[in-house]
């Protein structure tokens, strides 16, 4: 049998086995990472709950017969509510829930009992008090805020050491697949290109963890939900452009060009979204896995049809006498899939 239809069969093979376009934060090995992170994400707006609450409950102590206090009081019940409910999402893991409420209505809800706060220290010195109420009442304000400082830092430094995790899960998860599509001649480069920028990004947040740098540490997890994002998609894109670059020459062998140019337009579409510094938009980031994974489905479509071809053509041969029709060939060992989602 000639040695390349049996190396050709073994990489298409592998092709149709892999599968593609598997957002990091969807790794077996990250649900853990993924649970912790929605409980911290629940514990920093419980924080800002009693912090509001508490302010609440101030307003009523100092202010009792303040016209605002009646909306205060509702603004409190309904808040309390909402944590409730937050909590159950979490019990249940359910993340999708959890962010649905906390966008509508907690959102909106925090939003109106800020509002009605304000508006009670903005009148504060019309509700005829004295100096001394008036003196108590920014003391224990002062001493709300300093536990809501304290209650805060202590959920962003859990929440980084959450995302240190994540990202040594990320770095494992990158490089069994660049391991795996290395040792089938595969160029990788690009993706080990990326895989070094998120190490240097780990020893970045280890340096601010260690220093339990609250403020840098905020600022480095808002940059970084966006830098995620592109760091995810380029990776995918990257991926499925060293498995189509193995996949063309057979497809124009078999008249199958046309497929590889869907799968081409697909990729393209993904990758001017995937770059560092686009600033994703409402439905883009939708839009590029949509393309990945359409492209990933083509793709192993693809690769099956090749196999098939091939297995045709192996058929028309022996029916030519052109092979020995008593010697089978030897189906290659496939390469172990391992955890390539």
């Amino acid at each position: 049998m000639n040695k390349n239809w049996i190396n050709k069969n073994i990489i298409i093979a592998f092709i149709v086995m892999l599968t593609f376009a598997a957002s990091a934060f969807a790794l077996s090995d990250d649900n853990a990472t993924l649970s912790q992170a929605l409980n911290v994400r629940y514990d920093q707006l419980a924080c800002k709950v009693n912090f509001t609450n508490n302010q609440i409950d101030l307003a009523i102590k100092y202010v009792p017969n303040a016209t605002e206090i009646t909306d205060l009081s509702s603004d409190k019940a309904t808040l309390s509510s909402d944590i409730t409910m937050l909590k159950g999402f979490v019990d249940g893991n359910n993340r999708t829930a959890f962010d649905a409420y906390a966008t509508t209505p907690f959102r909106p809800d925090m939003q109106k009992a800020t509002s009605d706060l304000m508006t009670i220290k903005k009148n504060f010195r019309k509700y005829n008090v004295s100096n001394d109420t008036k003196a108590a009442f920014v003391t224990d304000l002062k001493s709300l805020n300093a536990q809501y400082a304290d209650c805060i830092n202590d959920k962003e430094l859990k929440m980084g050491k959450v995302m240190e995790t994540h990202l040594e899960n990320w770095n494992k998860y990158w490089t069994d697949i660049i391991d795996k599509m290395s040792k089938n001649g595969i160029n990788t480069t690009q993706m080990e290109t990326l895989k070094a920028e998120i190490e240097a990004k780990n020893m970045q947040l280890q340096a601010l963890l260690d220093a339990q740098n609250v403020s840098q540490l905020k600022k480095y997890m808002g940059d970084y939900r966006q830098d995620q994002l592109h760091y995810a998609a380029r990776f995918e894109v990257e991926r499925l452009k060293g498995y189509k670059g193995r996949l063309e020459t057979e497809a124009e062998k078999y008249n199958m060009t046309d497929k590889i140019n869907d799968i081409d337009s697909k990729i393209a579409d993904a990758d001017k979204y995937s770059q560092a510094g686009y600033k994703y938009q409402q439905g883009d980031f939708e839009n590029v896995w949509s393309n990945i994974k359409g492209a990933n489905m083509d793709m192993k479509n693809l690769s099956k049809e090749i196999l098939q071809d091939r297995k045709q053509e192996l058929k028309d041969l022996r029916q030519k006498g052109k092979m020995n029709p008593n010697k089978t060939a030897d189906r290659p060992n496939m390469p172990n899939r391992g955890r390539t989602q």
